[in-house]
């Protein structure tokens, strides 16, 4: 690639890292590279204030320097990955994750190979306890591996603490057809859902408001919180409830129970429907909502051609301090 050795306001780069603390690098920052369709404005505004005496000149006094307002604006696209990160520091909190196998950006430490002939994910390196993490039923969307019959949707048919076995994720558990690949420290498996067992979950308006009800499968062991939004229902007939298709969609989770799934808002009115032959997908992510900060502030700084934006969080810990160093620099040097 030809380096272009000239300054071209048309020819920019935006990379983001977080801040060790604020106002704190270390200098092992991970950069990552954002696509910025625009920018609205980048740098500093100083605010001048002049004294104001009676004097014989009648003239204004030279201002002197007392703030300096800083900001950062650009526009994106929202895709499903690239605002994750800078979402957290505008909502004060941190997401919060069902399960998950992957590494962080920039950290190789946990690798995971695959093993065709059993449709088998072996964790090699790095220690997490997939016994702890997935289980029996769950879907995750697995991705990172260089060969993609190894990517996509799949439910877990088997789990130990090194290993996950994967069927088909259509309601059938048929074989899937994976491909041998070495340890590899780009993919991952994450949780996005769960399927119940042949009947188990019903549609219960006996009450006040709409609920799932079951037998076997125990709510309160998906990891779901009052007031998230999961969605009821996978793209075949065995997945979903077929009687009655208002029940499929979105719903809002008002109470969690055992058995008991409570919600206040649904996409269409739910009506009773008792499941004898369906495995009910229940699909879900990272939640990400507003919580109480023990010290709330946010703020963008800007020195020269690079801008931190800083927040402070409250994730499953109190109290977290979270910072962003951000950086526009040429394309041809962005990486």
């Amino acid at each position: 690639m030809t380096v272009n050795n000239k300054i071209d306001a048309n020819l920019t780069g935006l990379s983001i890292a977080e801040e060790d603390s604020i106002g704190v690098v270390s200098g092992d920052e991970i950069w990552q590279v954002f696509e910025p369709n625009s920018y609205s404005d980048f740098g500093g505004n100083l605010t001048n204030v002049a004294r104001n005496p009676i004097n014989s000149s009648r003239q204004r006094k030279k201002g002197v320097i007392t703030d300096l307002d800083a900001s950062g604006g650009f526009q994106t696209d929202l895709t499903q990955t690239n605002m994750q990160d800078i979402l957290q520091g505008f909502f004060f909190a941190d997401l919060i994750p069902k399960g998950e196998a992957k590494n962080a950006i920039g950290v190789t430490t946990n690798t995971i190979s695959v093993t065709a002939s059993t449709d088998t994910f072996t964790r090699i390196g790095g220690s997490l306890d997939y016994s702890a993490i997935f289980t029996v039923g769950d879907l995750v969307l697995i991705s990172g591996f260089d060969d993609s019959a190894n990517n996509g949707l799949f439910k877990l048919s088997a789990v130990t603490a090194t290993t996950v076995v994967v069927t088909s994720a259509d309601g059938t558990d048929s074989a899937v057809v994976t491909v041998d690949e070495a340890a590899n420290s780009s993919g991952s498996i994450v949780q996005v859902g769960v399927e119940s067992d042949a009947g188990d979950v019903d549609v219960d308006m006996t009450g006040s408001r709409p609920a799932l009800t079951s037998t076997s499968l125990d709510f309160t062991t998906l990891g779901l919180s009052i007031g998230e939004f999961i969605f009821i229902g996978g793209d075949e007939d065995e997945t979903s409830f077929q009687v009655n298709s208002e029940n499929n969609g979105f719903a809002r989770i008002r109470s969690i129970a055992a058995i008991r799934l409570e919600f206040d808002k649904t996409q269409s009115t739910m009506v009773t429907e008792a499941n004898t032959t369906e495995l009910i997908q229940l699909f879900f992510g990272r939640l990400l909502k507003n919580q109480t900060a023990v010290s709330p502030a946010m703020y963008v700084s800007v020195h020269g051609s690079a801008a931190k934006a800083t927040s402070d969080k409250l994730a499953t810990r109190p109290n977290t301090n979270h910072s962003f160093l951000v950086r526009i620099i040429p394309a041809s040097l962005a990486k």
